[in-house]
């Protein structure tokens, strides 16, 4: 997996300082200030593109005989959905191995939805803490980056590899140090 940092670093410094300079640091963040913070929260929507919690759906029973991009599915089989498959499909996504907050932002700074964006799976069997999630990934995240610098303690390079573990997907050991701005 690339190190995103290197590739991107000084642009991703500049962008999310700029964001988190809505609050003038003198305030915590909170979810009213998510229209101005625009490259913050398009961070946040590639990073679960590129490393969902759960890369594949719950499993499902198919409730009739039907068939599904051509395949046969006999009523009461067991289906899951592979989430990371479309996350990293090259005919949704422009270099989908890359990590690019600016794919989720548009030209007048708004951001974009995408059909393949689905890391916490769609329709009635959406996660039912999705909302909370974003809520409180958002919150979290701005707010630690309005009060600290990350960084690798060493010269490991970080990435967004993990493994799968049961139905999550988890991140490998990764150092982040955090230093207070």
């Amino acid at each position: 997996m690339k190190d995103f940092r290197k590739q991107y670093g000084d642009i991703f410094k500049l962008k999310l300082g700029s964001d988190t300079l809505i609050t003038d640091l003198n305030r915590p963040v909170t979810m009213e200030d998510k229209r101005h913070m625009t490259y913050v929260a398009a961070t946040l929507l590639e990073a679960q593109r590129m490393a969902p919690v759960a890369p594949l759906t719950a499993p499902h029973a198919s409730t009739i005989d039907t068939k599904l991009g051509g395949y046969d599915i006999p009523k009461n089989t067991i289906v899951q959905f592979m989430l990371m498959a479309a996350h990293y499909d090259p005919k949704y996504w422009d270099k989908p191995e890359e990590f690019r907050p600016e794919r989720w932002i548009d030209e007048n700074n708004e951001l974009k939805k995408n059909e393949a964006y689905m890391p916490f799976s769609l329709g009635p069997r959406i996660c039912a803490g999705v909302s909370l999630v974003n809520i409180e990934s958002f919150i979290a995240f701005s707010n630690i980056l309005q009060k600290f610098r990350l960084e690798s303690p060493d010269e490991t390079p970080m990435t967004m590899e993990g493994r799968q573990s049961g139905i999550t997907y988890v991140p490998v050991k990764n150092n982040i140090r955090a230093i207070p701005l």
